[in-house]
C-alpha cells in the first residue's frame, strides 16, 4: 500500500483570515511544524504584522514559490439578522462572496500548482450552520452550505493528484467577534474557549416549594427544577452580584407563576494547556479541554391566571416585598433567625395601589390613562431579562425576547385569567361578558441606557407614565402589541 505523504515542512502555506481566531492558531501551528506562511487580513492589518514578528522572533525561514501548497481558506464574515426578511439583496451578495466566492478563486488559482508537483492541502473554514441552519439568518447558513458542498465535489474530483480537500464546521469561536475574548468567560487564566451554537429552554410556571431566597441557586434542594436554578444563576451574577441587588429578594412570589426562557451555550473550556519543547518549540503534550454548557441570559413572563405558590419552608412568597406580613422577634423571615426587617426590593416610588398593581403580571381593574394603555386592557409584562455580561453584544437578549414572542403568539389564550382561581371581586368585573382577555399588549419597564435596544424590539415609550426608579436606576414604561 502506497504511503500518503503529510510532511508539511519547508511547504509554502496561504491562510486568508490570518488576524486573529482560527487563522492565527493555524498559523502558530505551521509555523511550528516547519512550513513557511503567506498570510493575509481584511481590516485588522496591525494585528496581522504583530503574529509575524511574533513568528520571526522564533525563526526565520524564506520560501519561493510559484503558489501555495497548502491553502487554508479562513476568512470569513457573518452579520447578524434575525430572518430573510431583514436580509437585504446586497447583504446577501456581500455574504456570499467573501464565504464563498472567495473560496473558489483561490482555490482556483492554488489547483495548477498543486497538480503540477502532485501534491496539495486545501481546508475551508465552513460552520455548524451549514449543518444544522445556525443562529443566523439564512444568508450565511446558505454561504457556508455551498463551501461544503464545493469541498465535496473538489475533494473527488483531485483526490487522483494528491490532493486533498476538507472543512472544518466549527461554532462560534473566540476572537473572531463571534463571541466575547476568552478572558471574559468564567475558568482559570489561560482558558481558551470556543462556544457551541446557543441554545433556549423553556420552562412553565412550577412549583418552586422549598427554593430558600437566602441561598445562591447551586446551594438549592435537588427537587427545583434545573432550568429555573439556571435562571437564577444568570439573575444572581447580573442584578445580585452587578447590580447590588439583595439575594434575598432576587427571587420573588411571581417565579412560580411565571414563564421562563433560558439560553444555554455549550463552552470547550481548556484544562490542560498545550506545552511545548522551549529548545525547538514542538508540541509535547497536547492541549486537554472539556465541554460544558452553562445558561448564559433569561427573561420571564408571569401568568397572574395562577396563585402565588408559597411555601412555609422559606421566605420566598413575596411577603417582606410587598409588605403585607410584619417582621418582628416573634415572626422572623424564614431562613433569618435574627427577626431583623430587610430592606424592599426593586423599591418604586409609586404608591401602594400603584406598587401592586404594577407588580402585578397581568394587572385588572381600572387604571389611569397613559399614552399606549387605556387603563383597563390587561396586559403582560416581560421581565428579569438578564444577560452575562460577557456575553453582551451578541443576539443573546433578542434571541430570548424572539423565544418569548413566538410562545406568546401562539398560546394567546395561556394568561386569559380564570375566574374559578380569581373571583369576579379580584377582576374587577360584575358579569362574564366582562371578564378581561389579552389581546396583545406587553409592557416593559426598561432602564433608560437600553431603550434604544427595546425599541429595535419593536416597544414604544409610553410618555404618559413618566419616569420611575428601580433600585434606584432610572426606567421607562414601554408597550408594544403583538399580532394573536
Amino acid at each position: 500500500m502506497a504511503t500518503v505523504d503529510n510532511r508539511i515542512s519547508g511547504r509554502l502555506a496561504l491562510i486568508t483570515g490570518a488576524s486573529g481566531g482560527i487563522g492565527a492558531a493555524v498559523a502558530r501551528s505551521l509555523w511550528a511544524e516547519g512550513s513557511s506562511l503567506a498570510l493575509t487580513g481584511f481590516s485588522k492589518f496591525q494585528a496581522v504584522e504583530d503574529l509575524v514578528q511574533e513568528l520571526l522572533s522564533k525563526r526565520v525561514h524564506e520560501n519561493q514559490k510559484d503558489g501555495p501548497d497548502i491553502l487554508v481558506s479562513n476568512a470569513g464574515y457573518g452579520k447578524r439578522f434575525p430572518g430573510i426578511l431583514d436580509v437585504s439583496i446586497e447583504e446577501f451578495d456581500y455574504t456570499i462572496n467573501i464565504n464563498l466566492r472567495a473560496s473558489f478563486i483561490l482555490t482556483k488559482l492554488a489547483i495548477p500548482h498543486m497538480e503540477a508537483q502532485g501534491w496539495g492541502r486545501i481546508i475551508f473554514v465552513s460552520s455548524i450552520a451549514a449543518i444544522g441552519g445556525g443562529i443566523n439568518a439564512c444568508h450565511y447558513a446558505a454561504s457556508k452550505a455551498g463551501l461544503s458542498g464545493m469541498m465535496k465535489n473538489l475533494a473527488a474530483r483531485h483526490a487522483k493528484s494528491g490532493i486533498t480537500v476538507n472543512d472544518v464546521a466549527p461554532a462560534m469561536i473566540g476572537d473572531t467577534g463571534m463571541i466575547p475574548d476568552a478572558k471574559h468567560v468564567a475558568g482559570t487564566a489561560g482558558d481558551e474557549i470556543t462556544m457551541g451554537t446557543p441554545f433556549i429552554t423553556h420552562l412553565e410556571p412550577t412549583r418552586l416549594d422549598g427554593y430558600n431566597p437566602h441561598l445562591p441557586h447551586d446551594k438549592q434542594s435537588s427537587h427545583i427544577p434545573a432550568p429555573y436554578k439556571d435562571a437564577m444563576s444568570v439573575r444572581e451574577k447580573v442584578f445580585v452580584k452587578e447590580q447590588a441587588c439583595p439575594l434575598e429578594f432576587e427571587h420573588d412570589a411571581d417565579d412560580a407563576r411565571s414563564c421562563h426562557w433560558v439560553m444555554y451555550a455549550s463552552v470547550k473550556m481548556t484544562t490542560e494547556p498545550e506545552e511545548r519543547d522551549p529548545d525547538t518549540d514542538l508540541v509535547v503534550r497536547a492541549r486537554r479541554s472539556e465541554t460544558v454548557t452553562m445558561p448564559i441570559g433569561t427573561l420571564r413572563i408571569p401568568n397572574e391566571d395562577l396563585p402565588p405558590v408559597t411555601s412555609n419552608s422559606n421566605a420566598g412568597n413575596g411577603n417582606a416585598h410587598n409588605g403585607d406580613k410584619k417582621t418582628n422577634e416573634n415572626n422572623p423571615p424564614n431562613g433569618n433567625s435574627h427577626g431583623t426587617e430587610p430592606p424592599r426590593q426593586r423599591h418604586r416610588a409609586f404608591s401602594i395601589v400603584d406598587e401592586r398593581r404594577m407588580s402585578a403580571a397581568m394587572p385588572f381593574g381600572t387604571d389611569r390613562r397613559t399614552d399606549f394603555h387605556d387603563g383597563k386592557e390587561p396586559y403582560v409584562k416581560l421581565g428579569r431579562l438578564a444577560v452575562l455580561p460577557e456575553f453582551r453584544g451578541h443576539q443573546v437578549a433578542v434571541q430570548l425576547w424572539n423565544a418569548a414572542k413566538k410562545w406568546l403568539r401562539e398560546n394567546p389564550t395561556y394568561f386569559n385569567p380564570s375566574v374559578k382561581e380569581l373571583g369576579m371581586d379580584t377582576m374587577k368585573v360584575g358579569n362574564a361578558d366582562d371578564i378581561p382577555k389579552w389581546n396583545g399588549l406587553i409592557c416593559v419597564h426598561a432602564q433608560e441606557a437600553v431603550v434604544k435596544v427595546y425599541e429595535r424590539w419593536g416597544f414604544k415609550v409610553d410618555k404618559g407614565m413618566g419616569k420611575f426608579y428601580e433600585e434606584g436606576i432610572p426606567h421607562v414604561g414601554m408597550f408594544q402589541r403583538l399580532e394573536v
